[in-house]
């Protein structure tokens, strides 16, 4: 085997892992998409839990979710208050801190829907209003999985592909 043939070897198969890679991270942001959902999803949960059982407010409901391992890839519980101060909005914060991650639009209403519904009126009110965001969740979560079990497939197929067709056009 001669030097050439070798590079052209290599080449190959660099241009198929790069094909690869690229296929895998395009699906990756519709599994990340759907993850997302899943954990907004149980960040209702939780804060349907935490009005309805232990009637927290909410910068101790804040607070409860900072700490909650299953919500950690929802960065903008990070910014939230744990606890009044003087001049604090509780919406605005909340407001900001969604606004600030660059959610899609269909996650931002549902989390900026939450945020003007939670410590607004009674727990049972509170409770029916998180209840129709699930709802609404539910569709967008089941959407988001089909999208990912449909297009995923297909761009971890078409970066596959694609580099096979580099490759084959370098040799």
């Amino acid at each position: 085997m001669n030097y050439d043939s070798f590079f052209n070897l290599c080449c190959f198969l660099i241009s198929i892992a790069i094909g690869i890679v690229i296929g895998f991270s395009f699906s990756s942001k519709l599994y990340l998409k759907y993850r997302r959902c899943v954990s907004i999803n149980c960040l209702l949960r939780r804060i349907s839990f935490l009005i309805g059982y232990r009637y927290d407010d909410v910068f101790m409901m804040c607070y409860e979710l900072k700490n909650d391992s299953e919500l950690n890839n929802l960065l903008f519980l990070n910014d939230l208050p744990e606890r009044y101060e003087s001049g604090c909005d509780f919406r605005s914060c909340w407001e900001l801190s969604v606004k600030s991650q660059k959610y899609d639009k269909d996650e931002e209403r549902i989390l900026l829907s939450l945020g003007s519904i939670i410590g607004k009126s009674d727990g049972s009110s509170q409770l029916d209003s998180i209840s129709a965001l699930k709802v609404s969740l539910l569709d967008i979560e089941k959407r988001r999985n089909e999208e990912y079990l449909r297009l995923g497939r297909l761009y971890r197929c078409l970066g596959f592909l694609f580099g096979l067709m580099v490759g084959i056009l370098i040799i």
